[in-house]
């Protein structure tokens, strides 16, 4: 079973990575084998601004539900539930846009209730200042870890969304309207699998197609309803 810590903290905890943090988000990727950010801008998926503009179909929508699905990826439901197709399914639904935490740690941050769900590797991006605040209590149930996720975000909507330009990836921020925030970030440690997975994915299920962030500073828009990996005009409305 997946293994998540649920944190209990005194006061307000600060994180240490911030949108506008130049050690990590802005260093230059040209130094660990990236391209710079001036030929990144050729190619639509790895251009922050339209990688960005994908991503702005969040801002406003409604948070549905959070599951974990195959693989104990976490599974982030927004907009208006959908019906899914699979009869083994019947009864159940779907976001509009459904977030995939993949290969991805993320974190759960509800300051209105002084609490912080996490699963993989965030923490380390906190100060050790913030982490003394906090009591930390390992979690093994995903039924319990589940019920916490939508008891914080029962009611709330997206308010901004922003695209991390992370030096090993695109890490992502989602900030909620009842003041949660949620943090993706990708693995920081290469992965040798010779088909590594994406660090995260955002499905567009009316539009039948998904955007695959990672590994690496890349986004390609693709189509959901084939096999191949076949790149979609960045101009198709989303």
């Amino acid at each position: 079973m997946v293994s998540a810590a649920m944190v209990q903290y005194s006061a307000p905890a600060t994180l240490s990575l911030a949108p506008g943090d130049k050690s990590s988000a802005e260093e230059s990727p040209a130094r660990h084998g990236g391209k710079a950010d001036t030929e990144a801008t050729a190619n639509p998926s790895t251009d922050p601004q339209r990688i960005g503009k994908k991503l702005s179909v969040l801002v406003g929508q409604p948070f549905l539900k959070g599951a974990f699905s195959y693989g104990r990826e976490f599974m982030f439901h927004f907009g208006q539930p959908m019906p899914y197709s699979h009869p083994s399914l019947a009864g159940e639904s779907k976001g509009t846009w459904i977030l995939g935490t993949r290969a991805s740690g993320w974190q759960l941050l509800a300051p209105f209730e002084g609490k912080l769900i996490e699963i993989g590797w965030p923490s380390e991006l906190l100060s050790g200042a913030t982490l003394a605040k906090w009591t930390r209590r390992e979690e093994k149930d995903e039924s319990v870890i589940e019920a916490a996720v939508n008891r914080l975000l029962a009611g709330a909507c997206v308010m901004y969304v922003q695209l991390l330009p992370l030096v090993f990836g695109f890490g992502l921020t989602i900030t909620f309207s009842n003041g949660a925030s949620l943090l993706l970030c990708p693995n920081p440690e290469p992965d040798d699998d010779p088909e590594p997975l994406a660090d995260w994915e955002l499905f567009f299920t009316a539009q039948h197609r998904f955007l695959r962030c990672g590994p690496g500073r890349k986004c390609p828009y693709l189509r959901a309803d084939i096999v191949e990996d076949e790149e979609v005009d960045d101009e198709e409305p989303s």
